[in-house]
């Protein structure tokens, strides 16, 4: 499975700690911090909607988002990741 990109990330840290949010919600939140329009917003949630990333309810007629990935077997994904690919670590990662 693939990780989330920083501005996928961003999104997905706000959803955790928030709880579901509507588009607009997350926008207020997260897009002046990485400079985005309303728009650019509604398209990182869609296609992370697309890659199962969020999931998406109806809620009194307001689509409402919600982290579908869980936050400990992500962020240990990308610390994986830093790991064996930026830091070229092999074997076992050693704790602290």
């Amino acid at each position: 499975m693939s990780q989330p990109n920083s501005t996928e990330l961003a999104v997905l840290k706000h959803l955790w700690t928030r709880g579901p949010q509507s588009a607009r919600e997350v926008h207020e939140a997260v897009g002046p911090r990485q400079g985005w329009k309303a728009s650019t917003t509604r398209t990182v949630i869609a296609r992370m909607e697309e890659k199962g990333w969020v999931s998406r309810a109806e809620v009194h007629g307001v689509a409402v988002y919600a982290a579908a990935l869980d936050r400990t077997a992500t962020l240990g994904g990308l610390v994986r990741h830093l790991a064996r690919h930026i830091l070229d670590m092999d074997g076992p990662l050693p704790a602290a």
